[in-house]
């Protein structure tokens, strides 16, 4: 069979230096330029690689010329496979082990389980990599840019979503999909979880990659056979994009004082690590043994400049000194210009500074109270008095959840209880400790009856074409043109009037007018500068039109008078200790 072999070989060589010569060479020279001797080699024994009989002399033609080519770079090659030592299979393999058996570990933790006992796969994961002092690699790409052949059969994806290919040092361990790229991150995380719960190894294999093939480390089960996996998303010999949530690049560049927390974990050392990805920040730990002890120091250091440090065995000491890290780095946080939070760990209401600047105190803080949701009420607030309102959660030991209110920066009050619960508690807790120093401005809605709204007839009734309208049929569409541009005029003319008045109270519009109608309303409302919301739901939504009031003016004019249009103002209940 060698000797067969080699005859083949040298007849196809020889054939194709005879076609190299012809005048479809030149042709060839002219586009791809001047080809080495030696790239010939690459089509030594192509067909027999194949396994296909050979062609009888003669067929080859222009369409076989383009296997000349195959030397030359092309978008449609597969990359060039690099081998895989095995000294860093082994490296992956003791890494993969320590990763699988944290998860086993952190799996079974109750802390880890989100509302109904359902595990929190992704925390689950990052907790249990990070603690072997790395980092998950996430990859994501819209489901558009993928063939539809290399997208799962067997499940219904979304149109508009995204694919995740989840990594550990290169080491390939699943890919989700899902209609957000959290959801595909999660997903991912969750297959990944559940392959660490079985005994895994490291093998080398060959994934499909775009139009080719690449060697891809991947994580399987110990002794499993027909292994399948999907497309490889990424090349691992490419540099891992950089962002806040899979592998970063350090910025040396970055002071630590612009560091910003990000409340996303449920322990200080997963926050910190988490808070110096996201703000593209080193973060080192380095221990000391204290001598004659048994005792060791870990240090915090952010962006090499030390920020903490704590005393204990070597995993004690390490948690300790996070905690204390993240104790100093919050009080620095005020300063920051904003707080980026995960949603699941920290809820931000309207978000308003001062324009100069100033840090305003809660001593200067007036309740706005125009709704029955203490949520709502502390947000209104906030934006009344152009302060950030900032929600922060934590889990407790006994899987209950705190929740802390912070108005500006400054601490008000927490509450606890379940998860979906715990922050309706926590601002009523603030409410209530605030109405107790506060003066509250109260919105009086509900109390304004309905028959003092301004209704469709009476707003129909300043047309003089209102004979006309009668002598057409409703359904006229002559009738319906001539209706709107009358009203439209009418309704222009209420709210001008109302603008260039010294009238204090406010204009509410009837719950029988339409969409249409109160759109354009708030058109007009807006035309002349004053403030327009509609309250209520269905049938029973309403709008109001205002003036446009600013704080100081309203108390002021509350003070003198008490009440002023819908709003009256309460005296707090206590005086400040």
């Amino acid at each position: 069979m060698t000797k067969t072999q080699q005859d083949y070989a040298a007849k196809y060589e020889a054939h194709h230096l005879k076609r190299s010569e012809s005048s479809q060479s030149k042709r060839v020279e002219e586009i791809w330029g001047s080809t080495p001797a030696s790239s010939r080699d690459v089509h030594r024994g192509l067909g027999f690689a194949k396994q296909e009989a050979p062609e009888p002399s003669g067929t080859f033609n222009r369409t076989k010329q383009p296997a000349e080519r195959s030397s030359h770079p092309s978008m449609y090659d597969s990359p060039k496979p690099v081998p895989v030592s095995s000294a860093t299979i082994e490296e992956k393999q003791r890494l993969i082990i320590r990763v699988a058996s944290i998860v086993c570990i952190t799996y079974a933790d109750p802390t880890t389980m989100n509302s109904g006992d359902i595990p929190n796969y992704n925390f689950i994961l990052s907790r249990s990599i990070q603690a072997c002092k790395t980092n998950p690699e996430y990859f994501y790409i819209s489901l558009k840019e993928i063939p539809p052949a290399d997208l799962p059969k067997n499940r219904k994806l979304p149109t508009d979503g995204y694919a995740c290919e989840l990594r550990c040092q290169r080491v390939y361990l699943a890919t989700g999909y899902s209609g957000s790229k959290n959801g595909a991150r999660d997903r991912a995380s969750e297959q990944a979880v559940k392959l660490f719960l079985k005994p895994v190894e490291v093998r080398v294999v060959r994934r499909k990659f775009k139009h080719g093939y690449i060697d891809d480390l991947v994580v399987c089960q110990t002794h499993a056979h027909n292994l399948s996996f999907p497309p490889a998303l990424r090349n691992p010999e490419e540099k891992p994009p950089s962002g806040p949530r899979g592998h970063f690049e350090p910025d040396p560049r970055k002071h630590w004082s612009t560091f910003v927390i990000v409340d996303n974990a449920h322990d200080a050392i997963c926050i910190l690590n988490n808070s110096a990805a996201f703000n593209r920040m080193k973060i080192d730990y380095k221990f000391n043994n204290i001598p004659n002890t048994n005792t060791w120091q870990c240090s915090v250091y952010l962006q090499d400049e030390f920020v903490a440090r704590a005393n204990g065995n070597k995993k004690s000491s390490k948690h300790a000194a996070a905690e204390e890290a993240l104790r100093k780095l919050r009080q620095n946080q005020p300063a920051t210009p904003q707080f980026p939070r995960s949603n699941h760990h920290s809820d931000n209401g309207g978000r308003h500074h001062q324009s100069t600047g100033r840090k305003r105190q809660l001593s200067e803080l007036v309740i706005l109270e125009n709704s029955d949701n203490a949520i709502c009420i502390i947000n209104d607030t906030a934006q009344f008095n152009k302060m950030a309102a900032d929600y922060r959660f934590v889990v407790m030991p006994d899987h209950r959840w705190k929740c802390e209110v912070y108005l500006e920066g400054q601490f008000v009050a927490a509450g606890i209880g379940p998860k979906k619960i715990v922050k309706h508690i926590a601002a009523e807790e603030a409410l209530a400790k605030l109405r107790q120093t506060q003066a509250v401005v109260k919105s009086n809605l509900r109390k304004e009856g309905n028959e003092e709204a301004i209704s469709r007839n009476q707003i129909q009734a300043h047309s003089s074409e209102e004979a006309m309208k009668q002598e057409i049929k409703e359904d006229n569409i002559g009738n319906q043109l001539l209706r709107k541009m009358g009203w439209k005029g009418d309704i222009e003319e209420i709210i001008r009037n109302y603008a260039c008045s010294e009238r204090q109270d406010d204009l509410r519009f009837s719950t029988e007018l339409n969409n249409d109608e109160r759109k354009q309303i708030h058109q007009m409302s807006q035309k002349y500068g004053l403030r327009s919301k509609s309250y209520g739901q269905a049938k029973q939504r309403f709008l109001i039109v205002s003036r446009k009031v600013q704080k100081e003016q309203l108390i002021g004019q509350l003070l003198q008078e008490g009440q002023v249009g819908r709003y009256e103002l309460v005296k707090p209940q206590a005086r400040f200790q």
